[in-house]
């Protein structure tokens, strides 16, 4: 059963449907001109029949409004056409048309039957088959407004067909049962219609919801591929798709770089502070990097590696100053909860040329700049160039010579002493390694152990260098030390680290009197392994140093975290401790906090008088350096000690 609620809102306009409507207003806009149009000729028709019958007041005065009315309401629809209105413009346009249809309806339905009583039986037929035709042909252009054409059938039909049944003519009250079978079978026809066109009307909007969905669908695909969830950035096969557009658009576009940049000093954030602070200074780096402008693009890599897309500069001196820049950007301190951690970054650029047409190659040649950046100086930003490409030639031929070389037989080590001033004498050495291949002759150590890293023979090398070390230090005297250098990739593999120990333990010698030193650097790869492998120094005895301190990353962080012996302030220090205040203020918060720690300080790079005589009155008591000792092979090292007075052998004795 349907209430008198369901048959008000079957002749409602709703208000909830917003698309439909304008789907029902955009299909009324072609029809409403042609009803006006042949409703004006219907009524022109009507009354020219019934001129000489009627009076002139219904064929002309009565007619000639009518006319005018529906002339002004098609000039309106007409101009109307096109304009973007409202939703609820929509409605009420709606409304106004459907209002207006029914009274013009209405209206002109009484004025032709006011004629039939008027002229001969064919003029009445006129009168007739005019309002039919008039309501079911405004009926089927008003089918976009349901409530309209219903009211018009009902309104019209009803009336004329009960004036057709009480005027006693039997023809016409035949036709008013015709037309009352016909009206109804039309009014079923234009439900039926108006119902299949809004069936459409939700399918299409249902169809659009659908294709919405898909293309956010698509989108969060192409994010969840091609984005960064932590950064916003692109991710790296994002880098690597806007990489392979970029090389297949027009090169005569402008200039065009790529980039790598590497953090330096990232792990340890991580490492300390715990991962989501590292993923705060990652978010920050990203926002940093898209601040940059729109000749920038960046991506995220993987881990602390952005990748970089740069245009726009105009010239190799404008691309290293923009590399610069962004070095620069990533020094400022990422600002945390209480505290702040100081980065910076590495850059490794390779300029877009005719003959470089593959991605993969300048992402290799990105990477060698990013290497020599790294390796000339922390923060920094170098164009890869022929000059580099030589260098790296020459490197992968170092690596060479180094797998094919008699390790044995080619390395060896010299010492330099420290000298410990307040009592006179000299107190250790550092080992140093040496290489002196029969095809490249002398080979400087900061070549052959990054190559030793590279081509994975640092690990041979390391325990060939520790078991020459022990075998020459072994008669050395019972209070000197020794100090021996651990790479990165050795301070980070503990197994590594067991085997030293091994050795030395079977070498019977004190491990009191073995120092290793690592750098901030090392430490840095794998923060945690080295904790572990330095806990497995210390239980066995020896003792660590921090060399280069002062050059890396967190420097203070490392002091109170690891379990440091000693601190070896880097020798770029002390070349201007005579000139520089901020050197020597410098050097002396260094000196200053190795006292409060309890922990002994070690100056190198002495080499003057003047910067010893500075330096003790500074309150430092140990040195290395020219000044005191080149230097020295194992046999030179220990008749240097025997000159020195320091010639008691140890014997293998452990100390007291």
């Amino acid at each position: 059963m349907y209430s008198f609620k369901d048959l008000i809102a079957f002749f409602r306009i709703p208000s909830d449907k917003p698309a439909l409507n304008a789907a029902h207003l955009q299909a009324l806009s072609t029809k409403i001109p042609l009803m006006y149009s042949f409703v004006i000729i219907n009524i022109i028709g009507l009354a020219y029949t019934h001129f000489p019958h009627a009076p002139w007041w219904m064929t002309i005065a009565v007619p000639g409004i009518f006319v005018a009315i529906s002339g002004v309401r098609l000039a309106r629809y007409l101009s109307m056409r096109g304009r973007k209105i409202d939703a609820h413009q929509v409605r009420r346009r709606l409304q106004t048309t459907s209002l207006l249809a029914l009274l013009l309806s209405a209206v002109f339905a009484v004025w032709a039957l006011a004629l039939l009583q008027y002229g001969t039986p064919y003029t009445q037929a006129h009168v007739i088959c005019f309002v039919i035709v008039t309501v079911l042909g405004n009926a089927v252009c008003l089918v976009h407004i349901r409530a309209a054409f219903m009211a018009m059938l009902v309104g019209v039909v009803v009336p004329t067909t009960i004036i057709l049944m009480l005027g006693g003519n039997v023809v016409f009250m035949v036709m008013a049962v015709n037309i009352v079978g016909v009206s109804v079978a039309i009014a079923l026809m234009l439900v039926k219609t108006h119902g299949d066109f809004e069936k459409l009307i939700e399918s299409g909007e249902d169809l659009e919801k659908e294709r919405a969905a898909a293309q956010e669908l698509s989108r969060a695909y192409f994010e969840l591929a091609n984005i960064d969830a932590l950064t916003g950035l692109r991710n790296r096969r994002g880098f690597f798709n806007m990489l392979e557009d970029t090389l297949a658009e027009n090169p005569d576009s402008g200039p065009i770089a790529i980039g790598i940049l590497d953090l330096d000093g990232f792990k340890p954030v991580n490492d300390i502070y715990g991962h989501p602070a590292g993923d705060r200074v990652l978010r920050e780096v990203g926002k940093r990097l898209a601040a940059l402008g729109a000749d920038m693009v960046a991506a995220r890599l993987g881990g602390d590696e952005f990748g970089l897309i740069l245009s726009g500069y105009r010239n190799e001196d404008d691309l290293v100053a923009r590399g610069q820049m962004i070095c620069e950007r990533m020094r400022v301190p990422f600002r945390m909860d209480g505290y702040s951690v100081q980065m910076s970054g590495s850059i490794g650029l390779v300029a877009l040329t005719p003959d470089v047409v593959e991605a993969e190659e300048l992402i290799k040649r990105a990477d060698h700049a990013l290497y020599h950046a790294k390796q000339t100086g922390i923060g920094s930003a170098v164009v890869f160039s022929e000059a580099l490409a030589e260098r790296i030639r020459e490197s992968m031929g170092v690596e060479r010579h180094l797998r094919d070389a008699n390790l044995e037989q080619e390395m060896s080590l010299f010492y330099q002493f420290v000298y410990d001033a307040q009592n006179d004498r000299m107190i250790g050495a550092e080992a140093l390694a040496r290489w002196d291949s029969p095809i490249l002759g002398p080979v400087p150590p900061s070549t052959f152990i990054r190559a030793a890293e590279r081509c994975g023979v640092i690990g041979q090398l390391t325990e060939i260098l520790f078991r020459k070390m022990l075998a020459e230090f072994g008669d050395w005297p019972s209070n000197i030390f020794v100090s021996f250098n651990l790479s990165a990739h050795d301070i980070c593999a503990p197994e590594r680290i067991l085997k030293l120990i091994s050795i030395a333990d079977r070498k019977g010698i004190d491990p009191r009197r073995l120092t290793f030193e690592i750098t901030e650097t090392a430490v840095m790869h794998d923060f945690e392994r080295a904790q572990e492998s330095l806990r497995l120094l210390k239980h066995f005895g020896a003792k660590i140093a921090l060399d280069d301190f002062g050059t890396g990353h967190s420097s203070l962080s490392y002091v109170h975290t690891l379990p440091l012996d000693r601190v070896k302030v880097d020798r770029s220090f002390i070349s201007e401790i005579e000139t520089s205040a901020v050197t020597r203020a410098v050097v002396q918060t260094i000196i200053d906090l190795c006292d409060s720690l309890k922990l002994d300080c070690i100056i190198e790079g002495v080499e003057t008088k003047g910067q010893l005589d500075m330096l003790q009155v500074m309150g430092c008591t140990t040195f290395q350096g020219f000044l005191f000792s080149r230097p020295l092979d194992g046999v030179s090292a220990r008749r240097f000690l025997v000159a020195s007075g320091d010639s008691e052998p140890a014997a293998h004795r452990l100390l007291a």
